[in-house]
């Protein structure tokens, strides 16, 4: 008989036979670890509903983040969803009847871009800060996530169309497009970049030159430039942050989401709006200043009671209009 914990390696390696990427693989492994310690050893095809309810509790009684608990059981009932598929047990599946918890939206942690700035400043001409700052102005421009950044080829760069060609989360390709700004940065690492690497980009580390970058080294070096501008805000220093920081500069400068949707590679456009379709409260401020007809109102009624006053039209309660906004008073 299938016990549980048999039929999550078996979906762990399924995901590795669709080309799902080794970190997405690892992340579902530790989504699912509770799961399998909870009710590892028992057969799969008994597992209840009553059992996915009381599992529910523990990860409540844990006190994990909302989100974090939220995927704990969105991937749960994926999971046993799949299996109840795989091993043609009769519906309906244990999972099929409990609801993900309903979440808060949060604004995502971005990066500021007084903080990004201070970051490409750290970067010295060395070749080390010439790479770095290459990867910092390639993740900002195109949004890529890690995963497309280190899995970037030479070939996969065309400077002269300004493009570059990403994949993320296994073979899920797409294009992304740069700036002038961004092909200089990378022209500059270019001059310095080991040749024979395989990789666009490389470590320069003495003991392993022209080898891949890693996510996690990536995670490390933008910790560690963030030290050096002597940043305060550590859950501004990951390369997500940045991706945060480009998807919400392009919605509040008016970027149209299906076009960001394709940039940042989500699917669905609903995703996208529904992830960047907040800002903070001093973009609020800052977009409602650009779009508010108060201030064209207010202009008018100035105009024209400056008109009355040349005139020598005085009229009963007529409103005078101040200097100080909001301050009015009677006639």
């Amino acid at each position: 008989m299938v016990t549980v914990e048999d039929a999550v390696m078996e979906f762990l390696l399924d995901a590795q036979t669709k080309n799902c990427s080794e970190s997405y693989v690892r992340w579902l492994g530790y989504m699912l670890k509770p799961l399998v310690i909870e009710y590892g050893q028992r057969v799969l095809a008994q597992l209840t509903s009553v059992q996915m309810r009381a599992y529910q509790r523990t990860l409540q009684m844990h006190g994990y983040a909302d989100e974090t608990y939220r995927n704990f059981i969105r991937v749960a009932k994926q999971f046993i969803k799949w299996a109840w598929e795989e091993y043609r047990i009769p519906p309906p599946d244990p999972g099929a009847r409990i609801s993900l918890p309903i979440v808060e939206q949060k604004l995502p942690v971005a990066m500021k871009l007084t903080t990004f700035r201070r970051l490409v400043r750290a970067c010295d001409l060395s070749p080390l800060g010439r790479r770095n700052r290459a990867i910092l102005y390639f993740m900002a421009d195109t949004g890529c996530r890690v995963g497309g950044l280190v899995g970037l080829r030479l070939e996969d760069v065309d400077l002269s169309r300004r493009v570059a060609t990403v994949r993320e989360k296994g073979s899920r390709e797409r294009v992304v497009p740069y700036r002038p700004e961004t092909v200089n940065a990378l022209l500059a690492w270019i001059a310095k970049r080991p040749r024979a690497s395989e990789r666009f980009f490389c470590s320069l580390t003495p003991s392993h030159v022209g080898r891949p970058l890693t996510e996690q080294l990536v995670r490390k070096m933008i910790k560690r430039i963030g030290e050096e501008a002597r940043i305060e805000d550590d859950d501004e220093l990951h390369p997500h942050a940045i991706r945060h920081m480009m998807a919400l500069a392009f919605r509040a400068r008016g970027g149209d989401p299906g076009v960001l949707a394709q940039i940042m590679g989500h699917s669905d456009v609903r995703t996208t709006i529904k992830r960047y379709g907040q800002f903070s409260p001093e973009m609020l401020v800052y977009l409602h200043q650009q779009f508010s007809i108060v201030g064209e109102v207010r202009a008018d009624v100035k105009r024209r009671a400056t008109g009355e006053a040349e005139q020598g039209v005085v009229g009963e309660d007529r409103v005078v209009i101040l200097d100080d906004p909001g301050e009015s008073k009677q006639e």
